[in-house]
């Protein structure tokens, strides 16, 4: 069995692939030990019948191995394991509930707010998503919905207010709250030289458990461009391989901040199956969206927020209902003509204007 190793930013180290188990290499592995210090060591040691241990580690290193391999990074060093689809996943601890066993409401946040100084950017919001439901946030720009959200993610700290995520705090639970929690951002950076997937996998790598990446890559219908790098896609093609990101776990909460921003008719209404599949799964959904149609189709409940407070909240055709009719028509007539009735108020003015108002 082969196994390479090389620098996690492209450049080879040094000398040929290394075959692990040979008898040269296991008396220089040997010699090392008992002579070399430990920095000096690569750690490639074969365990057979055992899948990769990974661990959670970062660049400049990369290990890429076969399933009976175990790897180990210099010490000192930290490397990124790169697994293969159809490696099993290690057992990382305890499970976090799932969202049946969670009592109460998945997402619970009471009076949130968050200042940056003297700007309030949040200020007192409160509201309640269950299991299988999608709520919809809704608001203009400015309006503190991305804010909200990167705090119940666990990225941002609240200034003050009570916020909990499968009955956890985010912003001090651990990696087992991460695990559960999937996340479309406005803007990911990914690295635009990778394909989608070798994106795919990297994300995947770093949940327990992971879903095979083929299997998230067909689900978002990226399926003919899984060789083709970051950087070759569209801005549409982007935005769905930031979906695929976020189902690369098994997520009982999805954070989707404008995930159809970019995209076109077919691949829209192909997401909002996929939400739409999701929420039937029993899996929480909070969604920023600017559409208001693919608002009416995929949420539930809406709350609607301005500079920071909720000032509407409820199904959305009755928020709709409560909107003042403000539409108006101005136009300009030469001679005399009479308008047909209709549900409109009608201003004349001197010089043949007309201005209807619903």
């Amino acid at each position: 069995m082969a196994m390479a190793v090389h620098r996690g930013y492209g450049s080879e180290l040094p000398g040929a692939p290394v075959t692990v188990g040979s008898e040269p290499y296991a008396e220089k592995l040997a010699r090392h030990r008992r002579t070399a210090s430990r920095r000096d060591l690569c750690g490639l040691v074969p365990i057979a019948g055992r899948p990769i241990d990974e661990r959670l580690v970062r660049r400049p290193w990369v290990l890429e191995a076969g399933p009976e391999v175990q790897t180990r990074p210099p010490l000192g060093r930290s490397a990124l394991v790169v697994p293969r689809d159809d490696q099993s996943p290690c057992r990382a601890g305890r499970a976090l509930p799932s969202v049946r066993d969670v009592d109460g409401d998945v997402i619970s946040v009471e009076r949130l707010t968050k200042r940056y100084g003297a700007a309030t950017a949040v200020d007192g919001v409160s509201f309640r998503v269950a299991a299988s439901e999608v709520v919809g946030l809704l608001g203009p720009n400015g309006a503190g919905k991305t804010t909200t959200i990167e705090i119940l993610e666990g990225m941002r700290a609240p200034s003050g207010g009570t916020v909990r995520v499968l009955g956890r705090d985010p912003w001090r639970a651990g990696r087992r709250f991460k695990n559960r929690v999937g996340v479309v951002l406005q803007s990911a950076g990914i690295d635009a030289t990778l394909t989608v997937s070798e994106v795919v996998q990297l994300f995947a790598s770093l949940y327990r458990p992971r879903r095979a990446a083929k299997e998230v890559i067909a689900e978002v219908g990226l399926e003919d461009c899984a060789g083709l790098r970051v950087g070759q896609l569209s801005g549409g093609q982007r935005r769905r391989v930031d979906l695929a990101l976020a189902l690369a776990g098994t997520p009982s909460v999805l954070f989707l901040d404008e995930p159809t921003t970019g995209l076109d008719p077919a691949a829209r209404r192909q997401t909002w199956s996929l939400i739409e599949k999701l929420r039937d799964s029993g899996v929480a959904i909070l969604l920023t969206s600017h559409y208001l149609d693919e608002v009416q189709r995929l949420a539930s409940r809406v709350i609607v927020l301005a500079k920071g407070r909720v000032v509407g909240e409820g199904h959305p055709g009755a928020l709709v209902g409560k909107a003042p009719s403000l539409a108006t028509i101005s136009f300009r007539v030469f001679g005399h003509v009479e308008l047909p009735p209709g549900p409109f108020e009608t201003r004349r003015c001197a010089n043949g204007s007309v201005t209807l108002t619903t």
